[in-house]
């Protein structure tokens, strides 16, 4: 019976049906086997990179820190071996959890990370001469002794013809006065804020008169950090604001926060008349500039990240409002501020502009382009659009030399630059009018003197290099001994690095904080 069933059914089937099903079997074969001779190839490459003592695990470094993974996971490298071995590892998995539940475990000792597999090289530099390297001491570094970007061809070359301020003002200051206008702050075509330029210079007397330091460039010796949160989560951030103190003892230094307490008790007690301490009020902040509606209307919200983009914005309103610099809370003073900066910000890498530091004058009319920007395309839900992806996407807008970009991206040294950021100029460049792209086009009056540093300035570790900080600084002498002399500010990407992460002892970081924020780091560290 089941003979006959079986002889019939295979007569009731196509050939073509047969033959199709074949295939997909045969197509589904060969897939897995290539996964497995792929994903076999790959593991025993890592393994090779590894030190002998250490290829009983792997250490694959992403985001928050290293990952172990069992190398019994790896063994099933073939399609018919896959099932037994595969059971085993799990098996042994179980074993190993049900072992660490038993363990007991002190709340109180966080476990120092070991060295990632990502990072720079762990052969020890033939350069010595970082032995002597002290970041206590402080070297100063002009504004000349880096390249501006923006002057040379790169991808920030930056236009040479711009606008005459004076020709804007006389319709910009009824705006300023009477607020009568069919005109509102910014809404002019040139995007030139010549009415909030106008009394710069009343306004730096008066602050003269009152004691604020002002800086020979006109940018006030003002600096700001923002704390967005109720509880300070790790002490790390409070180096930024030691560093700085310590390495730039002219400067008038200002922590805004939700809570201030923690920040009474740590920097009051001091007694440092130097420290202005603002409780974070968003309707003043915001008041008189384009986020006053944006965040009236609670848009804000609308957000994966509302705290991190409510002090995206915070920063630029404040800055437009004060004048003076802008620092986060991950980045390490080592040098002091360059004297005679006027505006500047640091390029990250090769194609992009970061704003972990930001350095403007009042009432800036970039500034002011850059919160227009913000508002008119909010997203909440893409990560960095309203951060370091702004202050790129301004610069580009009004201040960039779009040919010459274009034309240097065609020579040797242009064509080094990865897809991705070709990708991201061609896509800008598509959203330009077609004036912007004429070769009599006449950038703003705010794009003169607009300083683009080098990397070394600020970000001399590439964030994919983040883990730098844990290797042993012995062994990075080129790295340390550049960042001595050749940056002032240091940019550590916290946010890869978990709250209560403990450093070792000879690591980059345990040097750093021992040597510009030692009161920090003995205290919490």
């Amino acid at each position: 019976m089941q003979r006959g069933w079986w002889f019939g059914t295979s007569r009731g089937c196509s050939n073509g049906t047969l033959a199709l099903i074949s295939l997909m079997l045969a197509y589904l074969l060969v897939a897995v086997l290539i996964h497995d001779v792929w994903q076999f190839t790959q593991l025993k490459d890592a393994r090779k990179r590894l030190p002998t003592q250490g290829r009983d695990a792997l250490f694959l470094g992403h985001g928050g820190g290293p990952v172990e993974r069992s190398r019994n996971v790896s063994a099933h490298w073939f399609l018919f071996g896959s099932i037994s071995d595969v059971s085993q590892s799990s098996a042994h998995e179980k074993e190993q959890k049900k072992k660490k539940k038993e363990e007991e475990f002190d709340p109180a000792e966080v476990p120092e990370l070991p060295p990632p597999s990502r990072g720079p090289p762990m052969q020890p530099d033939a350069n010595l001469s970082c032995q002597l390297v002290n970041f206590s001491r402080s070297h100063v570094i002009r504004p000349s002794d880096y390249l501006d970007l923006g002057t040379v061809p790169s991808f920030f070359t930056r236009l040479q013809r711009f606008g005459n301020d004076e020709q804007l003002i006389p319709s910009a200051s009824r705006e300023r006065q009477g607020e009568h206008g069919s005109e509102s702050p910014g809404s002019r075509n040139d995007g030139f804020l010549a009415w909030a330029l106008a009394p710069l210079h009343s306004d730096l007397d008066s602050k003269q008169a009152l004691g604020e330091s002002v800086s020979t460039s006109g940018t006030p010796k003002n600096v700001f950090f923002f704390h967005m949160y109720e509880e300070v989560q790790s002490y790390r951030r409070l180096c930024s604001i030691e560093s700085f103190l310590r390495k730039n003892p002219d400067y008038t230094v200002y922590i805004y926060a939700p809570v201030l307490s923690f920040f009474t008790s740590t920097w009051s007690e001091r007694g440092n008349p130097r420290v202005r301490l603002v409780k974070l009020d968003y309707e003043e902040i915001f008041r008189g500039t384009p986020f006053e509606q944006w965040y009236a209307s609670g848009e804000y919200e609308k957000s994966r990240w509302v705290k991190m983009n409510l002090g995206n914005a915070c920063r630029l309103a404040v800055l437009w409002k004060k004048g003076g610099t802008y620092l986060d809370l991950d980045v390490i003073s080592l040098n002091p501020q360059p004297e005679g900066l006027e505006k500047a910000v640091a390029a990250e890498h090769v194609s992009s502009i970061n704003c972990a530091f930001l350095r403007y004058p009042a009432k800036d009319g970039f500034l002011w382009e850059c919160m227009k920007d913000f508002v008119k395309n909010w997203n909440g839900m893409k990560w960095g659009i309203q951060g370091p992806q702004l202050t790129s996407r301004v610069y580009f807008r009004f201040c960039q030399d779009v040919l010459a970009t274009q034309s240097w991206l065609n020579t040797a040294e242009g064509l080094k630059i990865s897809k991705k950021s070709r990708r991201t100029f061609m896509q800008r460049m598509d959203d330009l009018p077609p004036e912007r792209l004429s070769p009599d086009y006449v950038a703003p009056s705010f794009c003169r003197n607009y300083v683009v540093l080098e990397e070394d300035s600020v970000y001399p570790i590439h964030f994919r290099r983040h883990n730098a900080v844990l290797y042993n600084w012995k062994d990075q002498c080129n790295t340390v001994t550049k960042m001595a002399k050749r940056s002032f500010l240091f940019h550590y990407w916290d946010h890869f690095f978990p709250d209560a992460i403990r450093f070792g002892n000879d690591s980059l970081m345990v040097k750093l904080m021992t040597e510009t924020c030692p009161n920090t780091f003995h205290r919490y560290g």
